[in-house]
């Protein structure tokens, strides 16, 4: 067998299979609007069905990353920790300035922490998700993907040209193999 043959099949399985999938990951969002091909109807993933993906993203965060109950304890934190921080401009005498500061801490405390159980009760983060989904553009939406996986999308792409360029070696060898 010649060593061009290996080399040209190979090279053109890298080619197939890195352009099978840029193409792919064009076709997620590409095109925006839907195109009739005789009887086939074409439309990138994302537009053709953005209203359920959001859903679903919306509701895997809610129930696995952030929760109602996460956000009421960030918020809960954030805000004991600004208070140990505050510290009164008016001049007393220590001990009674560290009274009234704690005094303070407690209360505002005990009220965060009321205010805040009772709007969890009424927080919805799949909700609000869905309402920033509503806010993007498929453009932005787009950018906003390929900013969050563009370099491993990169990185599966070349291992796609890889495993084609593999695959056309041996498609070449079993050729000349069968000839």
């Amino acid at each position: 067998m010649r060593a061009w043959m290996l080399l040209l099949g190979s090279a053109f399985g890298a080619f197939i299979g890195y352009a099978a999938n840029r193409v792919a990951i064009w076709m997620l969002f590409h095109p925006r609007r839907a195109i009739q091909l005789g009887p086939i109807r074409v439309q990138g993933v994302f537009p053709k069905r953005r209203r359920e993906i959001a859903e679903n993203i919306a509701n895997t965060v809610e129930r696995n990353i952030l929760s109602p109950e996460d956000v009421r304890k960030m918020i809960s934190e954030a805000v004991e920790l600004k208070l140990r921080e505050v510290k009164l401009p008016i001049p007393l005498p220590s001990e009674t300035r560290e009274m009234l500061e704690l005094a303070i801490r407690r209360v505002v405390v005990t009220v965060t922490t009321s205010l805040l159980s009772q709007m969890s009760e009424n927080m919805s983060v799949s909700e609000f998700i869905l309402r920033k989904f509503d806010e993007v553009s498929d453009e932005e939406l787009e950018r906003m993907f390929l900013d969050a996986v563009g370099k491993e999308l990169r990185y599966i792409a070349l291992n796609d040209a890889l495993i084609g360029a593999l695959v056309g070696a041996l498609e070449m060898a079993l050729l000349s193999f069968l000839h």
